[in-house]
């Protein structure tokens, strides 16, 4: 993690740079007022025009190099996230379909909104101010032993005692912090969940259910912050008592060594500012380290996303002849219930085939294994023979496409949310096949018109058939439709069938629960599957 401090070399330099003269200005202080109580208790009041003069340079001065040191950290710490954040966005979506599908999308959400936050705090923030916070005890010790070795010993006897503090809780606090990691995460998801769900809950009058559901989720995440953050401050005020006592000990110390004629008033002053300088680090330094434990669960697991090795893919190009479903057999790991039993199908090069049955018969089961969402229990899946296993993603989903009830809308341009953010043109033929180009012509910007999900002005048949023509406008093999035409109406579904299924080398598998007239006329072969078989039918 380190590392992401390193890389980025001009903020780095500069951070080191400047941590130096900051902290040069903050010690100087202890020699400034040294200077004065000598001048005061010598009754030099000449030099008092001087004193001033010095002390306002000194306020101009320690602020701007104050300040250039506090704006060079932070902008290293954003710049560190903004790193981490997109190697995280880039390790996720080079990752395999089956591998993301089996978290819940609050997991990754909650990583990038939540777990990266606790990095920036915990880890980057305190890695950064803790090369000023070592400078300044450093130098404040070695400024201490030249003004007397006994107040020196005396410092660093209490700073043995405070640095050991955090070690001992070393182990409880990485605990509690794993703790409330996975429970933040799990609210994160329920609150997902809740809003995706809102207008069940609303037609169902569960109102007050989920008002319970999450005041028991919020006081389990409330206990184990409070669990997390009272041990944190029950850390910090161990240290800042270890502070204290180190503090008046060695005042004590001082004014013993003035009864020796060992040091000055001004020594004394000057020693109790550089002690300042010392036990501040000290105590944050405390605080630093139990921040690091408690960042720890969260580097690791940002970490192992990031560095997992992935497969170099090299597309392997070829020729879709076939699909084939080879002794396919599909059951949860959590069920002994078979929901596929021994499939086999080939869907031939430029066939329709239109897959039908009662819900719960596994329709959706083929769809996501055909996906590579899920791996069959037994059997392969195979294009001309290759296990889809063995075929590299990107040659896979060059081939084959995909669309479901989902329809993936991006706040986006309708162009970009049929390109896909793709620089290839929209081909108008599809748009006006589909019967989108009303749609186009009643917005303000045509197709450059921004929409959403949210969108209310589009309706979910529309939204749908722009889902279908960004399927059409790519160059596939073999597309797999779930349920894809839903939201339509029987007169827009025949139109959308009639665009699809008329295309002559194109591989149709549409799953469907209303089989309409239109694509028994049009479909080469209908498929009900009932009790885990894929069985032709004639209508």
């Amino acid at each position: 993690m380190f590392n992401y401090i390193t890389q980025n070399k001009k903020l780095f330099y500069l951070t080191l740079l400047t941590a130096p003269i900051a902290v040069g200005f903050d010690i100087g202080l202890a020699w400034f007022l040294r200077i004065i109580t000598d001048a005061g208790t010598n009754g030099e009041e000449q030099l008092l025009p001087r004193l001033i003069l010095i002390s306002v340079l000194y306020i101009i001065f320690a602020s701007i190099s104050d300040l250039l040191y506090r704006k060079s950290t932070v902008e290293l710490t954003n710049n560190c996230i903004y790193n981490v954040r997109n190697d995280l966005f880039n390790s996720i979506t080079d990752e395999s379909l089956i591998k993301i599908s089996k978290q819940n999308s609050g997991y990754y959400i909650s990583m990038f909104l939540n777990d990266l936050e606790d990095l920036k705090m915990d880890y980057f923030k305190n890695m950064v101010s803790s090369y000023h916070e070592i400078l300044n005890f450093v130098i404040s010790l070695v400024l201490l032993v030249k003004i007397d070795i006994i107040m020196a010993i005396t410092i660093i006897i209490f700073s043995v005692v405070q640095l050991a503090v955090p070690f001992i809780f070393e182990k409880l606090i990485e605990k509690r912090q794993e703790e409330l990691m996975n429970i933040r995460n799990e609210y994160t998801s329920s609150l997902q969940e809740f809003v995706n769900n809102f207008n069940l809950i609303k037609f169902f009058k569960r109102e007050i259910i989920f008002q319970k559901i999450n005041q028991d989720k919020s006081i389990e995440y409330r206990n184990a912050s409070n669990t997390k953050e009272t041990l944190s401050k029950t850390i910090y005020v161990l240290s800042f008592a270890s502070s204290l006592a180190m503090y008046l000990g060695c005042m004590l110390v001082g004014i013993w060594l003035v009864f020796k004629d060992r040091i000055t008033i001004g020594q004394v002053i000057e020693s109790s500012q550089l002690m300042a300088y010392v036990t501040g680090p000290l105590l944050n330094f405390t605080d630093i380290m139990t921040s690091f434990k408690s960042a720890k669960p969260v580097q690791n697991k940002i970490m192992n996303f990031i560095s997992e090795e992935k497969p170099v893919e090299v597309e392997d190009e070829f020729e879709f002849n076939n699909l084939k479903l080879n002794n396919i057999s599909f059951k949860y790991p959590t069920s002994d219930k078979y929901v596929l039993k021994n499939l086999n199908f080939t869907f031939e090069k430029g066939k329709k085939y239109i897959i039908i049955g009662e819900s719960g018969t596994g329709k959706s089961t083929i769809f996501k294994i055909l996906q590579k969402q899920e791996i069959a229990t037994e059997g392969v899946v195979q294009i001309n023979n290759k296990n889809i296993l063995n075929i590299t993603d990107s040659t896979y989903y060059s081939k084959i496409g995909f669309a479901t009830q989902d329809t993936g809308i991006f706040t986006a341009s309708i162009k970009d949310n049929i390109s896909l953010f793709d620089n290839r043109p929209v081909d108008k033929t599809i748009i006006e096949q589909l019967g989108l180009k009303t749609l186009i012509n009643s917005k303000p910007k045509g197709i450059d018109t921004v929409i959403s999900s949210e969108d209310k002005s589009i309706s979910g048949g529309e939204k749908q058939r722009i889902a279908i023509a960004r399927l059409l406008n790519e160059d596939f093999d073999c597309i797999l439709l779930d349920e894809s035409t839903s939201s339509l109406d029987k007169n827009s579904v025949d139109i959308v069938e009639q665009c699809i299924l008329s295309k002559k080398d194109l591989t149709v598998i549409a799953i469907t629960h209303h089989l309409t007239s239109k694509a028994i006329e049009m479909s080469d072969c209908i498929l009900k599957l009932e009790d885990g078989k894929l069985v032709p039918v004639t209508m």
